[in-house]
């Protein structure tokens, strides 16, 4: 269940084979290979990792607990993070890939957790790793951070509603503008930084 592609800091793809609707998935997989030329027959890749929920118990999960599904992956300061859709509730958990062991399922490290308000559904970092957007099926969101960190969702917030069938994806072109597909409509929405709005932090607080 392919749901996202990011690029890493040395150019690679990366093919994120990181579905999990039902949230029993003990093969979570990310492929890495070089951007291949559109004439290419076919390619394959040059290694993949298995990946694991540090904080996943049960397989499939409980129904309570059924947050282990990610369509959200991307690259920021040479590390891949995760964003998933939690399916029992409106939070999204911000997991880092600190382990990159191609012989052993490599566990995620949880970074935080945010309230979107409903199913995150893709994630981009912008190329300097300050900014991450992340969308949901009517909302986009970016967080701005400064320095090292990349406790995003303790950051700057900006929040942007929209009204689109099945918005999926979600890109920077550029550190100013953000790109979003639709895939139900074929359609590609462009949305300026500026367009944004600052929301209370206070009213959208990170989860602890």
């Amino acid at each position: 269940d392919w749901e996202d592609i990011a690029v890493d800091d040395l150019g690679n793809l990366i093919v994120c084979d990181v579905g999990n609707n039902r949230n029993d998935r003990r093969d979570l997989t990310l492929y890495y290979l070089p951007e291949p030329s559109p004439l290419a027959g076919r390619t394959t890749y040059q290694k993949k990792l298995f990946l694991k929920y540090p904080d996943q118990a049960l397989y499939p999960a409980d129904q309570s607990d059924f947050n282990y599904d990610c369509e959200g992956v991307f690259c920021g300061r040479d590390k891949v993070y995760l964003v998933s859709k939690n399916r029992s509730d409106t939070l999204g958990k911000l997991y880092r890939l600190d382990s990159v062991n191609p012989h052993e399922t490599n566990t995620l490290t949880y970074v935080d957790a945010f309230d979107f308000g409903g199913k995150t559904t893709a994630a981009d970092a912008s190329i300097d790793g300050r900014r991450l957007a992340v969308t949901t099926y009517d909302a986009l969101w970016v967080f701005e951070i400064d320095g090292a960190t990349d406790m995003y969702f303790r950051g700057r917030i900006y929040w942007l509603p929209f009204i689109a069938t099945q918005v999926e994806a979600v890109c920077f072109d550029g550190r100013d503008t953000i790109l979003l597909a639709d895939e139900a409509d074929a359609e590609i929405y462009k949305v300026e930084f500026e367009d944004l709005t600052r929301v209370d932090q206070l009213e959208f607080a990170p989860i602890d």
